[in-house]
């Protein structure tokens, strides 16, 4: 049985990256290596420990090799994805209410590839449907899920630091205004988003695999 291994990040999914963050280390080093196989493969585990001989372990290594080391993200403000034009919203046109998602969605989330889908579902747009609800981010979340891991990367990782730095020109702004406003909540919310955005920035090994 001829099983398809991606050989870059461009050929793994966020989705997959998702399921590869999920799986559990087992302490057996081959039921481990079967169980990102598998992910990768899209063939089912029970299959993969049936089909894989000892020999092809060594072929199947070098192509997961570049696992090892995340690709270094680069700005990005839109793409293409089967056909369609993605397109992010600037700082500037970000809404509360987006800004508020990204953080009660990701606060909580331990899986570094569920948070970048949940951003990316945020920030992104196709055509005429630039504003934002929840029925948008459940279909950008449906559409994005196949996208390329590195597109993924590309589209949050710089976004959520510049919005992390605009939100500190903000509250700069209204610094003279310490003393009459209550800005303790704009405070809070600058260093919330300064830990998602270091989250992100900051990809956890895949199972003691990979960092950055």
């Amino acid at each position: 049985m001829k099983i398809n291994i991606p050989n870059s990040w461009h050929k793994i999914t966020i989705g997959q990256f998702t399921q590869l963050m999920d799986l559990p280390l087992t302490g057996n080093d081959i039921e481990d290596l079967s169980n990102r196989i598998s992910v990768l493969s899209g063939v089912d585990t029970e299959v993969i420990k049936d089909s894989v001989k000892g020999k092809d372990l060594a072929r199947i290594g070098k192509r997961m090799a570049f696992l090892q080391e995340l690709p270094k993200p680069k700005k990005v403000f839109y793409f293409y994805w089967k056909w369609r034009m993605y397109k992010q919203v600037t700082y500037n046109e970000t809404t509360t209410s987006q800004m508020a998602d990204i953080m009660t969605l990701n606060e909580n989330e331990e899986n570094e590839g569920a948070r970048m889908l949940n951003v990316m579902s945020v920030i992104f747009y196709r055509g005429k449907e630039k504003q934002y609800s929840g029925d948008r981010f459940k279909k950008m979340k449906e559409e994005l899920y196949d996208v390329p891991f590195d597109v993924a990367l590309n589209s949050t990782v710089f976004f959520l630091n510049g919005l992390t730095n605009y939100l500190k020109f903000v509250l700069q702004g209204y610094s003279k205004l310490q003393e009459k406003m209550n800005l303790k909540q704009m405070a809070d919310l600058h260093e919330k988003m300064q830990k998602l955005s270091e989250k992100s920035a900051s990809v956890k090994s895949i199972n003691g695999m990979t960092s950055l």
